[in-house]
């Protein structure tokens, strides 16, 4: 399909009229002119010597094929993102799966800013790393925390496990290690007089929380 533009009058010899130059019409490429394919001149010839192609409109025509290609590719490059999102989000499926179904040890501040955004409503977006990167990079203090965290270890299962299996922080595992001892000192016999007692009891805190501090350290 075609837009020509009449370069001369063409007298129809019909009841429709007369075509006047400068008319524009709709035409499809016929050999030697063109057939008018809208208004009441439809399916009138024009021969070559009496119409014009419209440049605008083959300008036009290009473009639109120009674009249309571009589209196609667009589509084509969504299709591929898409397949690549799914497959990551496979892969993400089999990372969770996989992980340790213990609680994972992880730091108090880390812990702090996982319930903070929990609280706020944003729990989804702590299991996709883009989104906690692009939140650190807006100046989001909780989510800056995470993304330091993740990028300090050397395993991000740790971090995922964490959310799914249940974490507690360094403190909460000393108190709970402390509290293991204390009840196994408390239950037990007396090794000797009761001061010496507690004061082995008390050797062996001093020397637990000197190991926990060297290996922190």
């Amino acid at each position: 399909m075609d837009v020509v533009r009449v370069t001369k009058q063409v007298f129809t010899l019909t009841e429709k009229g007369t075509i006047h130059a400068g008319d524009v019409f709709l035409a499809d490429r016929r050999l030697g002119g063109w057939m008018i394919i809208d208004g009441k001149f439809n399916g009138y010839f024009l021969h070559e010597h009496e119409a014009e192609l419209v440049p605008e409109f083959e300008q036009m025509k290009k473009e639109v094929t120009e674009l249309k290609k571009r589209y196609e590719q667009a589509v084509q490059v969504r299709e591929l993102l898409q397949k690549e999102i799914d497959e990551l989000n496979q892969e993400r499926k089999a990372l969770l799966l996989a992980v340790d179904k213990q609680k994972v040890v992880i730091p108090e501040e880390v812990a702090e800013a996982i319930e903070q955004i929990r609280m706020s409503g944003h729990e989804w977006e702590l299991f996709y790393n883009d989104h906690i990167y692009q939140r650190a990079n807006g100046s989001n203090r909780y989510f800056q925390v995470i993304a330091d965290y993740m990028q300090k270890i050397t395993n991000v299962k740790t971090y995922f496990s964490a959310l799914i299996n249940g974490y507690t922080t360094k403190e909460e595992a000393l108190e709970e290690q402390v509290s293991h001892m204390l009840h196994e000192w408390l239950e037990a016999e007396y090794e000797g007089d009761e001061e010496t007692d507690r004061r082995e009891f008390a050797k062996r805190l001093v020397s637990f929380m000197r190991r926990e501090l060297a290996q922190s350290g």
